[in-house]
């Protein structure tokens, strides 16, 4: 999914300007304070396949805002749950679109939503297995980073 993730992700967010950028690379734990590659707010946060190790996916979401730019984008992407067979051992939780949808505009005011294919643990190929969102940070969300 990753590779239509990205794909997705380059759609979403056409019309945004980079001539100056810096791609930072950094363990969730390691993102709460201080600056990353010398920025304290990007134009784009980025996450695909973090979600669902999470044990608090919450807190990925809050930083997330909290790093971003008023008028920048999130984009996030993560399986959706579609069944107990599908889900990876790996994964502390999958989500329903729903419950995606209601976690994920708690932080963000969503621009545009897409559900992609993907091929789970058990080599079952899914038409709707993944799904994308990008979104602004919500009104009053962006807050100060740690």
């Amino acid at each position: 999914a990753d590779l239509h993730a990205i794909a997705c992700a380059g759609h979403m967010l056409s019309g945004i300007e980079a001539g100056n950028y810096s791609l930072v690379n950094k363990s969730f734990g390691r993102i709460r304070r201080g600056k990353l590659g010398g920025i304290d707010r990007f134009d784009v946060v980025y996450s695909m396949d973090v979600l669902e190790h999470l044990p608090h996916p919450d807190e990925l979401l809050q930083v997330a805002v909290a790093r971003c730019q008023p008028t920048g984008k999130v984009i996030i992407g993560t399986p959706i749950f579609l069944s107990d067979e599908d889900v990876s051992p790996h994964h502390v939780c999958e989500y329903t679109v729903k419950e995606l949808d209601d976690m994920i505009g708690r932080h963000l005011t969503a621009c545009e939503r897409t559900t992609l294919p993907m091929k789970r643990h058990n080599k079952s190929l899914q038409k709707k297995g993944y799904y994308v969102v990008t979104g602004r940070p919500a009104s009053g969300r962006a807050v100060k980073a740690a």
